[in-house]
């Protein structure tokens, strides 16, 4: 059922066409070019400042990764934004202005959220999201289990609270350049004094993105 929901978003965005601004029909129908689940990781760049930092201290890839979850409108990615927290935007939003080429899609076959008749239900990953960690502010210490999020973060917790394990969190100090501008902006949010900053980057654990991508639990789904 390749790009499920697109009628029904096309539907919506037509009635509303007089009032607003006319919808990019092209990026509409483009928006989800393989055959869209809830739970589908979305993986891009240049969204949120700490991301690429986390990004090019863990030499990764991609930086920042949104979960898909269905809507009567159609697609949304539920991600981390610096300023807001969690918080979700529509698919075609997510990837406005970029290329196929510019971002990548990954599922945890094990979590597959389509029914054999083929409807679609949110899956444990979306289900997280929206109702555990919705609104939780953006993480600015980078620490695993204070009711914040940082991108990788909330992909590594929705997976737990599933029973899926996709990244084993390594320290900030064995980052590469955890002693440089992430671990500056950790000891910045934790307000760590001189005398405690080594042994506070020594001990933090950290999920990166880039460990998610080496999962074997995760398959590339886009793309192909």
């Amino acid at each position: 059922m390749k790009l499920h929901g697109m009628i029904v978003a096309g539907a919506v965005a037509l009635a509303s066409a007089a009032m607003s601004d006319e919808p990019d029909w092209a990026r509409l129908m483009a928006e989800a070019e393989w055959d869209w689940r809830p739970g589908d990781l979305i993986f891009r760049n240049g969204l949120n400042d700490a991301d690429d930092v986390l990004k090019h201290a863990s030499d990764a890839p991609w930086a920042t990764v949104g979960i898909l979850r269905a809507s009567s409108g159609g697609p949304r990615v539920v991600y981390v934004d610096e300023t807001e927290g969690v918080t979700e935007v529509m698919l075609y939003r997510f990837v406005e202005d970029l290329t196929p080429e510019d971002y990548a899609v990954y599922r945890i076959e094990s979590l597959s959220s389509m029914l054999e008749d083929g409807q679609q239900v949110q899956g444990p990953l979306a289900r997280y999201a929206l109702n555990v960690a919705f609104g939780a502010p953006f993480d600015v210490q980078f620490q695993l289990g204070n009711d914040a999020y940082y991108s990788a973060e909330l992909i590594y917790e929705a997976a737990m609270s599933a029973g899926v394990k996709l990244a084993e969190p390594v320290t900030l100090a064995s980052l590469a350049a955890a002693d440089t501008e992430l671990g500056d902006r950790v000891l910045t949010a934790a307000h760590a004094s001189q005398d405690c900053a080594s042994a506070l980057v020594a001990a933090q654990k950290i999920v990166t993105v880039n460990a998610l991508l080496r999962s074997d639990a995760l398959t590339q789904v886009f793309p192909e």
